[in-house]
């Protein structure tokens, strides 16, 4: 029977982002500190590799088994590798919010309120193409099965895109599945002015994280197999 291991990847928490290598041997794990981890999935009790990465991360994915892409809130898409070396891949003057591999981890595909969607070649030049987005991108999520790009807006709306070649066309739109949402980005400025130094009582459950605000915790992101779309909402089964 697979046996479960509960383990601490970062001992004082906050928000953690978590990304599988494809052939299920590592794990990245990412902070919102800056911090990086890859743990072994075979060995967890093994030392993990870590190292500084940008703070604020708002996506991880890796495109290979040996290295990981990274988006921030500060407008930045980075590919690291896994002893820490990093690649720019992209640069916005607005927050990325999301990414994922496409194309058997040939390209990568990013998103956010720059309502632009761009593929970036994951070769050596990492060649970028840009399209204009229906509004700023919430979420991506990509089938292999289909070779449809699922992308979730801000206002609503989940758009289906072919990426068969190297710009996306959207073939399917569809409206009032997912919920609403508007990004709160104040925290920024409070974590640059007051960082971690206000910590929550050990009495006191209430979590004063400024980064997790009902706003900013909303999963909008879209599933696509062969048989079935799955849709998150804000209705209650």
């Amino acid at each position: 029977m697979p046996e479960v291991v509960d383990k601490s990847a970062f001992d004082f928490g906050g928000k953690t982002l978590i990304a599988l290598t494809p052939n299920g041997n590592q794990l990245c794990v990412t902070n919102k500190a800056g911090l990086s981890k890859v743990l072994q999935m075979n060995n967890p009790e093994e030392e993990p590799e870590v190292f500084e990465i940008p703070e604020n991360v708002t996506s991880v994915v890796c495109d290979s088994n040996t290295s990981f892409i990274v988006t921030t809130l500060k407008g930045d898409c980075f590919r690291y590798d896994f002893s820490g070396k990093d690649q720019l891949l992209a640069r916005s003057m607005l927050p990325m919010r999301d990414c994922d591999v496409v194309h058997n981890g040939k390209m990568v595909v990013i998103g956010g309120d720059d309502m632009e969607l761009s593929l970036v070649e994951l070769s050596e030049g990492f060649k970028r193409y840009s399209i204009k987005s229906d509004e700023q991108v919430a979420q991506l999520s990509y089938s292999s099965q289909t070779n449809l790009l699922s992308v979730s807006y801000i206002d609503g709306r989940v758009c289906f895109y072919s990426i068969s070649s190297t710009r996306p066309n959207k073939v399917k739109a569809l409206e009032g599945y997912i919920p609403k949402n508007s990004y709160n980005d104040d925290h920024r400025d409070e974590l640059l002015n007051h960082g971690d130094e206000e910590k929550d009582d050990a009495d006191d459950d209430t979590v004063r994280d400024v980064e997790f605000r009902v706003e900013n915790r909303i999963c909008a992101r879209a599933a696509v197999s062969y048989t079935h779309l799955t849709l998150p909402t804000t209705e209650r089964v």
